[in-house]
């Protein structure tokens, strides 16, 4: 699944996580092209990102405008865990 992913969206890395509201956290259940990712990778999570994931109606493609909702790039995880790669224009 997670190689279907990369392969349609053109990505190099890609994880796919479940979520837990109890405890609030990101379980990885398979990850794709990096070279450092534990297994499993666990995120706890902040109580805003659980109400943005709790509150969205449908999948969301996250974006350098967008990710902060879901995410957080300095409190929960560290700045280099969470980073948004735009694919190259051609």
């Amino acid at each position: 699944m997670v190689s279907a992913l990369l392969q349609a969206g053109g990505a190099r890395e890609a994880v796919l996580f479940t979520f837990s509201d109890k405890p609030s956290m990101l379980c990885s259940v398979a990850s794709e092209g990096f070279a450092l990712m534990p297994e499993p990778a666990v995120m706890p999570l902040l109580p805003k990102h659980v109400h943005a994931l709790t509150s969205a109606r449908g999948p969301v493609v996250l974006n350098p405008g967008s990710y902060e909702i879901f995410l957080s790039s300095n409190g929960n995880v560290a700045p280099e865990t969470v980073q948004v790669h735009r694919p190259a224009e051609s």
